[in-house]
């Protein structure tokens, strides 16, 4: 195998790579039933979850929403990372410098999505809180 196949190669995988991680972003906005309701809306808005049609929501559930976007941003981040980290750990070719490397990018990884997810329930369980308070 030549240079030039390899070179082919690396190109082809970034590609595909490149078209994986668009993906993620692009697919879930062409979801056809985005505008249906099908009477949840108004169930919700029934039940005091939501603000009637026409009001602006309530600040928490602007921050809340915001938050929640953040939080899954960083664990789609840290997924790439430990999915990258394996990915240089099998072709390190047995080099432990490489392996170290990869072994400590993983474990920082998990760590990191463990701290994404304990902040997930505390924003929960604050908001939980604070949203019980104001509407007592």
């Amino acid at each position: 195998m030549g240079g030039d196949d390899l070179n082919y190669i690396i190109m082809i995988k970034k590609i595909i790579f490149s078209f994986f991680i668009i993906s993620i972003f692009l697919l879930p906005s062409l979801c056809l039933g985005e505008g249906e309701y099908y009477g949840l809306k108004e169930t919700a808005v029934d039940s005091g979850l939501s603000p009637s049609s026409g009001s602006t929501p309530a600040p928490q559930n602007i921050i809340a929403k915001i938050i929640g976007y953040i939080l899954a941003m960083i664990g789609i981040i840290l997924l790439v990372q430990i999915i990258f980290a394996g990915y240089t750990w099998m072709l390190s070719g047995g080099n432990e410098e490489k392996i170290k490397k990869s072994r400590d990018k993983i474990i920082n990884s998990v760590i990191g999505v463990a701290i994404i997810l304990i902040a997930y329930v505390a924003v929960n369980a604050l908001f939980d809180l604070l949203f019980k308070v104001t509407q007592t």
